[in-house]
């Protein structure tokens, strides 16, 4: 048989040699705040670990191989990510599991909700049709890194609602070929870091901010880019080692250091309503290595 739920006793103080080793529970398993002592291999391969102490203790950081995802209250992830910096980009604030079982979600403010952690496949538009208990949720935001381990799809949408994408959602994806960003407004660094296939981006018409090599490294990146007026900042390398064509960079007002370099094909640009360019006592190098321009 399957179980479905595990709760732990808060007294527990020890957990031993291969406790958890590859369990199969879908559902998260929190470790209560006063365990102290981890045997080894006592999650390896297991899925979802929830710890409720506010300090991490670093000894149980070597039997989490190949853990999925854990989860600490918000306010202790830079604790967390510091002791356990193996699993940085796997580690997500507390959060519950919708109904389809394919997106961890938490509640952000109000009507408003976030994903946190994507189980695996690939979503038609991330966003739309989440639900818990039967009421579909309003979500507005992707935490960092929610996609990074486990989209699988050839290209990504978002819902109408979603306007934030955070850090290093599809850095390294290697089947994303096309990227709809619709009404997203603020993308964060490293979002498409390294998409090696990705070929094409529509940045709709509310995007303000993009993040800090957000598209670094997108080596088949070659389309002209026509940024919206919407746009006010293009963070540092955002571009940088991509292989786009030309680009006019629309509204965008500020253009951080080392935007374009090292773009190879790049023949022309544009910059229309920038006013500042990269950091005041810094080489911004903007376009260097752009052999063709």
């Amino acid at each position: 048989s399957k179980y479905e739920t595990l709760i732990l006793p808060q007294n527990l103080t020890e957990i031993g040699v291969s406790a958890f080793k590859s369990s199969s529970i879908d559902n998260v398993i929190t470790i209560p705040s006063g365990v102290d002592t981890f045997g080894a291999e006592w999650f390896s391969g297991a899925k979802y670990v929830h710890f409720a102490a506010s300090v991490p203790v670093a000894k149980a950081a070597d039997g989490l191989s190949n853990v999925k995802a854990i989860f600490v209250e918000e306010a202790y992830i830079g604790s967390y990510k510091s002791v356990y910096s193996a699993y940085a980009t796997r580690i997500y604030p507390t959060s519950q599991l919708d109904e389809t079982k394919q997106h961890f979600v938490r509640n952000i403010k109000a009507n408003e909700w976030e994903i946190t952690y994507y189980v695996w496949g690939e979503d038609a538009a991330i966003g739309n049709n989440i639900t818990i208990d039967g009421t579909k949720l309003n979500i507005v935001s992707v935490y960092d890194n929610a996609y990074r381990h486990n989209y699988s799809g050839a290209s990504v949408s978002f819902a109408d609602t979603v306007t934030k994408l955070g850090a290093g959602n599809f850095a390294g994806n290697k089947s994303i070929k096309k990227a709809d960003l619709n009404r997203i407004q603020i993308l964060g660094d490293s979002a498409f870091y390294g998409a090696e296939r990705l070929a094409e981006v529509d940045f709709g018409d509310d995007l303000e901010t993009i993040g800090a090599s957000a598209f670094a490294n997108c080596v088949s990146l070659n389309q002209a880019l026509s940024l919206p007026e919407s746009l006010e900042n293009i963070g540092r390398e955002a571009f940088r080692k991509s292989s786009i064509r030309s680009v006019i960079t629309g509204g965008a007002k500020t253009v951080e250091s080392k935007a374009f370099e090292d773009c190879s094909y790049l023949n022309w640009a544009e910059l229309p309503e920038v006013q500042v360019i990269g950091n005041e006592g810094q080489n911004n190098l903007l376009f260097s290595d752009c052999d063709s321009l």
